[in-house]
């Protein structure tokens, strides 16, 4: 997403398919199984 600043608050959260409270479970077990954990090395 180029430019972020430009665009409307809602239409940045649905972008990233986030709401104002974070991310949901599912998507948070999606990201998970698509990225791995977010750990340090």
């Amino acid at each position: 997403m180029k430019d972020f600043w430009a665009y409307d608050k809602d239409d940045i959260l649905k972008e990233l398919n986030i709401s104002e409270a974070g991310l949901s479970s599912k998507e948070v077990c999606d990201r998970i199984e698509n990225y791995g954990k977010n750990v340090f090395a």
